[in-house]
């Protein structure tokens, strides 16, 4: 009997000053708008088994035109992300984002330029794709574009 109230003497003590008792909130269901503000919009913020989900979701999306959106299909395509690897369908949707100004899709844009990836390799093009993303600051734009494109 005593060990048993010393075993619950130290849980409640335990529990107030430790807070061991504390339990992890139950987790819900992920939704696609709440997908959507713990990723950013971001494809990388998929597990394998949802990618489906995430088509789903950035294609809508894209259809009113979102940009972040578009680029994320691009990223789907150009790696396979649950739909069978297509670059010329990632290039389109990068040109979608692209044309709103979106300069990650700017930088992917000239990436598949550069290396001819579901378009003709054209440095050149490449290059203007990585000169307006450096326009808006993009980091990865700045180093490709003083790797390729400063020497030409």
């Amino acid at each position: 009997m005593k060990k048993i109230f010393n075993l619950i003497m130290m849980v409640m003590i335990c529990a107030l000053f430790v807070g061991c008792a504390k339990q992890k909130p139950v987790s819900t269901p992920v939704t696609h708008h709440r997908v959507s503000n713990e990723y950013g919009d971001q494809i990388g913020g998929y597990s394998p088994k949802r990618y489906s989900q995430a088509y789903e979701y950035f294609y809508t999306r894209s259809l009113r035109g979102d940009a972040v959106a578009e680029n994320s299909l691009g990223h789907i395509y150009m790696d396979g992300r649950g739909v069978k690897a297509n670059t010329k369908k990632a290039v389109y949707w990068y040109e979608q984002s692209a044309h709103q100004g979106n300069r990650e899709a700017e930088v992917n844009l000239g990436v598949a330029y550069l290396y001819g990836r579901g378009v003709k390799k054209d440095v050149g093009k490449a290059c203007e794709w990585f000169s307006k993303a450096k326009a808006q600051n993009s980091r990865a734009a700045f180093d490709f574009y003083s790797g390729y494109c400063e020497s030409r």
